[in-house]
């Protein structure tokens, strides 16, 4: 019965090792940007045609758009506050939703005015920071609302977050989380 097993062990093995398997193939590499400064944290649009990242120096970084076939960036939200992080596309592509000291922002991917979506904290953190009071957000499905996480540190050290939901201008907080390490 040993024999038996290694037999069928080794046959399924070997089945396996001769299955027919896709071969990953990869495009062309191309590279899209080269200013000066950081060019960070890219975004591809829905359609595939655009990307967006953070770009510029560190201080002051700003959203960027161009086209993946080439051509010059634009920047989107020119009278946001800097630095500008996070991209993240909406899911018809039209919008963007991102981070600045102001808070969570939303702007045409074709640039102009942004609006402030969730405000920042009133002490806002280092921009740098992994975690921070404001995290990054996430567009819903339709479009019409986005997702965010708050923390906040509390007196006894614990880390308090807070999800929430975003739509038609309306801020709404849906659960309070505690940190499990607490």
């Amino acid at each position: 019965t040993v024999g038996l097993g290694v037999l069928l062990l080794l046959t399924g093995l070997a089945a396996w090792l001769t299955r027919d398997r896709e071969e990953v193939r990869f495009g062309r590499r191309v590279q899209l940007t080269l200013d000066p400064g950081l060019e960070i944290e890219p975004a591809i649009s829905p359609d595939g045609r655009l990307v967006a990242y953070a770009g510029g120096p560190m201080h002051a970084l700003e959203i960027r758009v161009r086209q993946v076939d080439g051509g010059g960036a634009i920047t989107v939200a020119e009278q946001a506050g800097r630095p500008q992080r996070l991209p993240i596309w909406s899911p018809d592509g039209a919008r963007l939703l991102f981070r600045s000291p102001r808070g969570i922002e939303i702007v045409s991917s074709l640039g102009g005015p942004s609006k402030v979506a969730v405000p920042a904290p009133s002490d806002p953190p280092d921009p740098w920071q992994g975690v921070g009071p404001l995290m990054p957000a996430a567009w819903s499905p339709d479009g019409k609302s986005i997702a965010f996480l708050r923390g906040t540190e509390e007196a006894a050290g614990f880390l308090q977050q807070c999800v929430g939901l975003c739509n038609a201008g309306f801020v709404l907080h849906l659960k309070h989380l505690v940190n499990a390490d607490h």
